[in-house]
């Protein structure tokens, strides 16, 4: 019997992965890479995330919620945008050239799912959110 096995994150990535795994067996795939299109790619994340229900995932009091993102406006502090990988390249790339009007800390996992937070200047992420959606004509949602 093993008794040093650490549980928790491990666990829970343990959980996911054979949950990425069935889902990847279902969809007749080997490698991420067969998915062609962003379209497949999200849709056989849904449905990884949709079968798998991580501890911290639960009801209330049971660890941390999901934020809430509605359509930007002035009072959210955040702002966030779905976009492929290479538009998301682009976002970071024109953040950075515009870093000193738009003073923001970005996110990005590398999916093209993008995070912009207020550094210490109130109502930057809502700017850059609002100039980046004008420029790459892509939706921006936002939180406090």
């Amino acid at each position: 019997m093993n008794t040093n096995k650490q549980t928790g994150e491990e666990t829970m990535n343990e959980s996911y992965k054979d949950k990425f795994n069935a889902q990847m067996k279902k969809a007749g795939i080997d490698s991420l890479g067969d998915l062609k299109t962003d379209a497949e790619k999200k849709a056989f994340f849904k449905a990884v995330d949709k079968s798998h229900d991580a501890k911290n995932e639960g009801g209330p009091g049971s660890g941390p919620q999901k934020t809430n993102f509605k359509p930007l406006s002035r009072n959210h502090s955040a702002a966030r945008m779905t976009v492929s990988t290479s538009k998301a390249k682009q976002i970071k790339s024109w953040l950075a050239d515009n870093g000193e009007q738009y003073p923001v800390a970005i996110d990005d996992n590398g999916s093209g799912q993008i995070r912009i937070d207020d550094d210490g200047e109130k109502g930057s992420a809502y700017g850059a959110g609002q100039a980046i959606a004008k420029k790459f004509n892509v939706r921006v949602m936002g939180s406090r």
